[in-house]
């Protein structure tokens, strides 16, 4: 590449790390593709780059990029990928080695994606002072971490140039194992630009969502993107004779909801990944009912689509799966159209450092074992009084935190959420700790949990908890008995 070009997309850098610094977050997020708007922030959009750049508590910007290392990032060098006007910038911060595609769009170099940096939840404890003149028990090894991208597309399946560029790659096809209907192959990465650049200049095609999530190796997680969909579903009829039929309000979930668990091979070369996945799209049709014959009204119809596979995915390697099909509203063409659902996975891998582990974690974990009274509880009583009352039901009290606005976004729970358990006046206080998040969780209940850390519980769904990325180990010699793994499951 040209010196020219690489001063561009440095000054750009500059340019957004200096919005930053001076809290324009509007100016910064616009120097950000949709793409990787869509994939990192997914719908909470700007105020969840604001709250990643001014975190209310660590934890609030641990998943990701901090600001503070990326204000530190010095340009070193850029190099050009094979799709037209995409570029790597090479930008370096401490020990550590960043790698930020950028894109031009609309005369505008924006970034596309960002990697190579290591997301603070690795070294937290590193970074407590006050914790760290406690002595030290164990040296953790952290797992792995593995990043997963996901994005969807549907596609015309009769498009000569998608026919085309499948033979003309000579794509090694194979079907995937656990669906009959399901294909996938692996793509270099000239491959993947040059299949986004065929998507990006099909009228015809679309692109769904481009879900991304960070987990431990052997580790699951859930990445959900979904939207509700609002319509008449009848009609009620009032409680006075004079009174109009009223509409009967009801919604649709449409979106992707995806689980899956990585496990990288002995080799560190591969990994293999299960899936589980769910897609609904509106198929632009709708079922037409008419109410005593003079009440219209329409109900969408969506479709979706369900299964789980086990693919082998090289390191920093995309995997494409294609074979369903589903309707979509052709608004070029202004009809519905049978498309092919294109689904593009891509994984990397790498080793974050090590940890220190603290004793004060071993404090809480014998408090949970200790058997309290919590008989005060009712079925009426709120969430949020509810901790309180097993915070102080041990002495000293539990520290206990909350990620509250992760819980009403993700798990429907916020602070007024009844319980509706009966409180029990002898019970162990990690048994009830479970039951608690378990009752109040309803059908997210496999998501919801906590974990011990420098002495705090956290408790937050699983893409939010620190667990997913650590193994708890600590010195048991200082305590009487067998301290117990209280984790949340």
């Amino acid at each position: 590449m040209s010196s020219k070009q690489f001063e561009e997309i440095s000054k750009t850098l500059k340019m957004l790390q200096n919005d930053i610094r001076n809290k324009e977050y509007k100016e910064a997020w616009d120097l950000f593709t949709e793409d990787h708007k869509k994939a990192e922030y997914q719908t909470r959009g700007l105020k969840a780059f604001e709250r990643q750049m001014n975190p209310k508590h660590p934890l609030d910007s641990a998943f990701t990029w901090e600001r503070d290392d990326f204000l530190s990032l010095k340009p070193q060098k850029a190099l050009r990928l094979k799709a037209e006007n995409k570029y790597t910038l090479i930008a370096a911060s401490d020990s550590q080695q960043w790698q930020i595609d950028f894109i031009k769009d609309n005369g505008q170099w924006k970034i596309d994606w960002i990697a190579g940096y290591t997301p603070h939840i690795l070294i937290l404890q590193g970074e407590d002072k006050q914790v760290k003149e406690l002595p030290a028990t164990k040296v953790v090894e952290f797992k792995p971490v593995i990043q997963i991208e996901a994005r969807f597309f549907l596609v015309p399946p009769d498009a000569n140039e998608f026919r085309d560029f499948f033979e003309e790659e000579n794509l090694e096809i194979t079907p995937a194992s656990s669906d009959a209907n399901l294909t996938h192959c692996i793509l270099k990465s000239e491959q993947v630009d040059q299949f986004l650049k065929l998507v990006k200049a099909n009228p015809h095609a679309t692109r769904l969502t481009a879900p991304k999530v960070t987990v431990l190796d052997g580790e699951s997680a859930t990445m959900r993107i979904q939207k509700e969909i609002d319509y008449i579903s009848g009609y009620i009829e009032p409680n006075s004779t004079s009174g109009e039929p009223q509409p009967k309000q009801d919604s649709a979930k449409i979106g992707t909801v995806i689980k899956v668990m990585p496990k990288l091979r002995p080799d560190s070369e591969n990994i293999l990944i299960d899936f589980e996945w769910e897609v609904s799209n509106l198929t632009g049709e709708y079922e037409k009912h008419i109410y005593k014959e003079k009440y219209p009204y329409e109900i969408p119809i969506v479709q979706k689509i369900a299964t789980s596979t086990r693919l082998l995915i090289g390191n920093d390697q995309t995997g494409l799966l294609s074979g369903w099909k589903m309707k979509q509203k052709d608004e070029q063409l202004d009809r519905i159209a049978q498309k092919e659902l294109v689904v593009l996975i891509k994984v990397a891998a790498r080793k974050p450092r090590a940890a220190i582990r603290r004793p004060a974690d071993a404090v809480v974990y014998k408090q949970l074992e200790q058997t309290v009274d919590l008989s005060a509880l009712t079925p009426e009583t709120p969430f949020v009084d509810a901790i309180e009352e097993l915070k102080s039901s041990v002495r000293p009290p539990l520290n206990i935190i909350v990620f509250w606005r992760d819980l009403y976004e993700n798990a429907d729970i916020d602070e007024t959420t009844p319980i509706n358990i009966d409180g029990i006046p002898a019970i162990k206080l990690s048994t009830a700790l479970k039951l608690l998040l378990r009752s109040v969780s309803g059908d997210f209940a496999d998501e919801v949990g906590y974990v011990v850390e420098d002495g705090i519980i956290t408790i937050a769904t699983g893409s939010k908890l620190p667990k997913r990325l650590e193994t708890r180990l600590y010195d048991s010699s200082t305590l009487p008995g067998r301290p117990a793994d209280y984790h949340a499951r």
